[in-house]
């Protein structure tokens, strides 16, 4: 190796020549089609499996829609019902008031 010191330029031009590790070959192989096809087909199965499970997806939230929709219906039948219920509740209570008070003392 060359001796130079810390103010001292190296001579790149005594470096030996480095090797490209990366060539570029112009010519098409079999194996660069079959990569670039299982690159086209693993992306139109990807795109195939997105849109299945878009689809279940969507399946799924109108279910649970639906399920919304039977839990609201099933909430406004128990609110009347519990109207009905306090309704009754109010009209025996004033009936038991006017019977006490209507007892002989």
């Amino acid at each position: 190796m060359d001796e130079t010191g810390p103010g001292e330029l190296m001579d790149l031009s005594s470096r030996r020549p480095t090797r490209k590790l990366v060539r570029f070959d112009p010519t098409v192989s079999t194996g660069m089609l079959l990569q670039i096809g299982v690159l086209i087909s693993g992306g139109v199965m990807a795109y195939g499996t997105y849109q299945a499970d878009r689809a279940v997806q969507k399946m799924q939230v109108d279910i649970i829609n639906r399920d919304v929709v039977e839990v609201k219906a099933n909430l406004k039948e128990m609110q009347q019902s519990l109207v009905m219920v306090n309704q009754t509740l109010a009209v025996i209570q004033s009936r038991q008031q006017q019977q006490q008070s209507q007892a002989p003392r």
